[in-house]
């Protein structure tokens, strides 16, 4: 989804090859229940000045 770019670069073949091993290695901690889980996390971080 985020990588179109990076991926324009390789032919087809390559490109399934990059995909599938990606699918293969982020599955066991991505895909639950039957769906893919976004991994993303947002650090927000307040400083006071004292």
């Amino acid at each position: 989804m985020f990588a179109g770019g990076i991926l324009s670069v390789l032919t087809p073949a390559q490109r399934t090859e990059v995909l599938d091993y990606m699918e293969q290695e982020l599955k066991p901690r991505l895909f639950h229940w039957g769906v893919w889980i976004m991994d993303y996390r947002r650090i927000r971080v307040a400083a006071v000045k004292r």
